[in-house]
């Protein structure tokens, strides 16, 4: 007596068709779960965070380009309740940028406001790690220059009730103005090649220096 083999029945197209789509689908998570984990990502910042902005130069270094925005471009304002944070080298070239929110300048990071205004609105915090170059700082919320961080500026503006913290071995420098109307704390360098209006309350800290038009003030 012959027996025939067993036919295993084959799937249709139409099921084939859903197993493929499904594997593709798969696959495009795994490609974007690995994009996420492999773009460098600084401590704390988390891309999947809500009003969490981070720009890192992949593409070039202009500020505006939206593919060195992580998750997306913030736009020409920091709003209330953001942070954007700059790691690399970053250009403003022909607007105002707003910090309503938290703006983050990393160590070894450089923002450059060329042509416009740095304008820090009350609330908003600007927090110096790097380095910053800007034609016109216009404060009126908060501004820490933290530890070798370097600030070099055209004109500085405060406003009443605005406050700075340029830290023990920070250098704050204005080539122009200084026009204090709020509270600055001066623990490392402060220097002014022009202009110091002081008109609000200018703290020297012992051990920080103060360098007007060439001639250094050294607070014992």
């Amino acid at each position: 007596m012959s027996t025939r083999p067993l036919l295993q029945p084959r799937p249709s197209r139409r099921i084939s068709a859903r197993i493929g789509g499904i594997l593709a689908a798969g696959a495009g998570l795994l490609l974007a779960a690995l994009f996420l984990l492999l773009r460098p990502i600084q401590p704390g910042v988390s891309p999947t965070d809500e009003g969490q902005y981070y720009f890192s130069p992949s593409q070039d270094n202009l500020f505006v380009t939206p593919q060195n925005w992580l998750p997306s471009y913030p736009g020409a304002k920091v709003k209330a309740g953001e942070t954007v944070t700059i790691q690399g080298v970053a250009y403003i070239p022909h607007f105002d940028l707003e910090i309503e929110g938290t703006l983050i300048v990393l160590l070894d990071a450089t923002l450059y406001v060329s042509q416009q205004s740095l304008r820090v609105l009350k609330g908003g915090r600007l927090i110096n790690h790097g380095e910053i170059v800007a034609q016109t700082v216009d404060n009126a919320g908060q501004i820490s220059n933290s530890l070798t961080a370097n600030m070099d500026v055209h004109t500085f503006l405060a406003r009443a009730g605005a406050e700075v913290e340029n830290l023990r071995g920070g250098s704050f420098k204005a080539h122009r103005l200084i026009l204090e109307g709020g509270a600055f704390q001066n623990y490392g360098t402060c220097e002014v090649k022009d202009t110091f209006d002081n008109r609000g309350a200018f703290q020297e800290v012992s051990g920080s220096e103060f360098i007007l038009r060439e001639s250094v003030q050294t607070i014992p």
